[in-house]
């Protein structure tokens, strides 16, 4: 796919920005990836939104952080790509409602990374890194950002590591998100 995606889009980088996809549950091989794709002239990389059997958190990932942020590319995290199969049997039975559920709690899932990145000191190592979230809609996070922000406040004690700057700063200085439809996100711009 990515020699694919940099043939097909590259000679108009003017106009296109393809992501190169970079699985990650093989460390060393993603890191090799991430090298080569960018010297290919790829400016985003797309890994998992979310890692169940090894989170974001894992210091196995300390590598893979820095290569992403030498890369120069920007790191997207995509609404519903996961490392488990979050299609149950019968998700398109009425009874079930599993399509609507899926969907909407998919697009919830992407607090994971943003919070892990935040909260793991990700962002706080790797101050060049900058992500993004991409189609999870964007209303949940000024939630997110002040709940992160009230906790490192009242419960100081127990966060570790100690961050240099508030959660949301670290967002506002690193994070983006990409959204269609969200009038409560747009409601609530500051």
């Amino acid at each position: 796919y990515n020699d694919w995606a940099i043939e097909l889009f590259g000679p108009h980088a003017d106009r296109f920005a393809p992501a190169a996809v970079i699985p990650v549950d093989d460390i060393p091989g993603a890191i090799a990836e991430i090298e080569r794709v960018s010297r290919l002239g790829y400016r985003i990389i797309m890994t998992p939104a979310v890692m169940s059997k090894l989170p974001y958190n894992s210091p196995e990932y300390e590598p893979l952080w820095t290569a992403i942020e030498d890369s120069g590319a920007v790191l997207s995290l995509h609404a519903r790509a996961v490392d488990y199969d979050p299609f149950p049997d019968g998700i398109g039975e009425e009874e079930m409602g599993g399509f609507l559920k899926w969907i909407v709690l998919g697009m919830a899932e992407s607090q994971d990374p943003v919070t892990i990145f935040i909260a793991a000191g990700v962002l706080q190592r790797h101050p060049r890194i900058q992500f993004t979230i991409a189609e999870s809609g964007a209303g949940w996070l000024g939630w997110l950002l002040y709940t992160l922000d009230e906790h490192v406040v009242k419960k100081h004690m127990w966060v570790r590591p100690k961050l240099d700057m508030m959660p949301s700063e670290f967002f506002k200085r690193q994070g983006h998100l990409t959204f269609g439809d969200d009038p409560a996100a747009l409601n609530n711009l500051s």
